[in-house]
């Protein structure tokens, strides 16, 4: 994907859109350092629950195959 394709994709997220597909990605790589700077990014408590706990659950999916 270029830059220019990259950015494309960018401007059709909405801001708590970008901030889940940061989260996902940070959670995935264990980057826990800058996954809390992102808790203060315009999610609620709630969502960033529920993104987790689904992340965790397809993980789980993930791994279970064989």
């Amino acid at each position: 994907m270029n830059a220019q394709q990259n950015m494309a994709i960018r401007q059709e997220l909405s801001a708590q859109q970008q901030v889940i597909v940061v989260i996902a990605a940070l959670t995935a790589t264990g980057n826990i350092d800058s996954l809390k700077k992102q808790f203060n990014a315009g999610l609620t408590v709630n969502q960033i629950n529920e993104l987790l706990i689904q992340q965790a659950y397809r993980q789980k999916l993930l791994l279970s195959y064989p």
